[in-house]
């Protein structure tokens, strides 16, 4: 009986951590893209973006090669 009430708690309390530690993932991502936006627009703070950048493909991979596929379809189209 005591497995049963400690395997509860266990898992009560890691729902709780993953629904207070959500709203610090996006907090992250948000000031991760501000910074790389920002970063990249000024010569002086480019390694800033750069890293940025780095940071946010390291975190999130599949929205980052989607979104640079979809930058390179545009730089094609308008190359052309």
């Amino acid at each position: 009986m005591p497995e049963l009430l400690f395997s509860t708690a266990n898992l009560l309390g890691a729902q709780l951590f993953h629904h207070t530690t959500q709203g610090t993932h996006i907090a992250i991502t948000a000031a991760l893209v501000t910074a790389c936006a920002l970063g990249l627009m000024f010569s002086s703070t480019r390694w800033m973006g750069i890293a940025a950048a780095a940071l946010l493909t390291a975190i999130h991979p599949i929205p980052s090669v989607a979104i640079l596929i979809l930058g390179l379809a545009i730089f094609y189209v308008y190359k052309s």
